[in-house]
């Protein structure tokens, strides 16, 4: 995430991740953020769905300075919005050429 153009990091395209915790790595997610944050602002539109596809599936959009301090597991997949991204009721829109 540290590597290309200037131009290119401060964009920040729509991004999807998983983070898989461990002792060793407790604060990956954290650090995530915090490099995100050197670019964005904090009220950026993020999202996270765990046990995609299985039972108990859950989902909660958040904004990036609520997620740096969200624990997750290795079921979550953690979602980062553009600047265009929005939130409309419970989910996390990125328009495509269309109004919202």
């Amino acid at each position: 995430m540290r590597h290309g153009s200037a131009a290119r990091r401060k964009r920040i395209f729509p991004s999807a991740f998983t983070i898989h915790p461990a002792k060793k790595r407790a604060d990956y997610l954290k650090k995530a953020c915090d490099i995100i944050l050197e670019q964005t602002q904090e009220d950026r539109v993020c999202g996270i769905v765990s046990n995609i596809g299985r039972e108990g599936q859950s989902a909660r959009v958040l904004m990036l300075s609520e997620l740096r301090d969200t624990q997750v597991d290795m079921f979550t997949t953690v979602f980062i919005g553009n600047s265009q991204t929005r939130k409309i009721g419970e989910r996390m829109v990125t328009p495509r050429g269309y109004r919202i």
